[in-house]
């Protein structure tokens, strides 16, 4: 399977910056999602995002669904693709836009390579521990083996079933953690006894 280039059917453009910190407004006319709006899991609360004004010199700095959002500064590199993104998202200056230009590309399957890319980042990424980054070109220089769109699908759906499965475990173990610790109390409180008890 030959390898190309992140570049080669992907736009990649920088979030944007503010000057300085992001003032809140209420009706502000566009939403800013941030690093910390980004759950891997649940995906992104797009209600809670903080809202500020903004008057952008070109239409496609707002965000679209099947956008990829890539957090290449940090530990680590991960990103994560959107669905159906309100009217004048933008993200900010800490995450790349990677925004499909090939119809035989899943924007599923890109953010799922990106998330299997730890290896090329820590050759390629700058700085020291905790606070390294990715830059621009290095990203877009990204080697991606593209398998065929039937493999591409499969891969999606996979992954879909994979977080289902890691959202059940993790409810499964807050349940257990309320449970055991309500079992302690009660054992601690004399309302019930220890079962080995005679």
């Amino acid at each position: 399977m030959d390898k190309v280039k992140l570049n080669d059917f992907c736009d990649i453009m920088n979030g944007h910056s503010f000057r300085g910190k992001i003032k809140p407004i209420e009706d502000g006319n566009v939403s800013v999602i941030q690093l910390s709006d980004i759950n891997e899991l649940q995906g992104i609360d797009f209600n809670n995002l903080v809202r500020t004004r903004f008057e952008p010199k070109k239409e496609d700095v707002f965000l679209k669904k099947g956008d990829v959002l890539c957090v290449s500064k940090g530990p680590r590199l991960y990103a994560i693709c959107l669905g159906e993104v309100p009217e004048k998202t933008l993200a900010s200056f800490h995450m790349s836009v990677i925004r499909v230009s090939k119809d035989n590309i899943l924007p599923e399957f890109v953010s799922w390579h990106l998330n299997n890319s730890q290896k090329y980042f820590l050759r390629n990424s700058q700085g020291g521990s905790g606070v390294t980054h990715m830059s621009k070109s290095k990203l877009e220089e990204l080697p991606v083996a593209l398998p065929s769109i039937e493999a591409q699908e499969t891969i999606k759906k996979l992954e879909i079933l994979k977080k289902k499965e890691k959202k059940i475990m993790k409810r499964l173990g807050s349940l257990r953690e309320v449970i055991t610790l309500e079992y302690q109390k009660a054992l601690a409180s004399q309302k019930i006894k220890n079962c080995k008890e005679k």
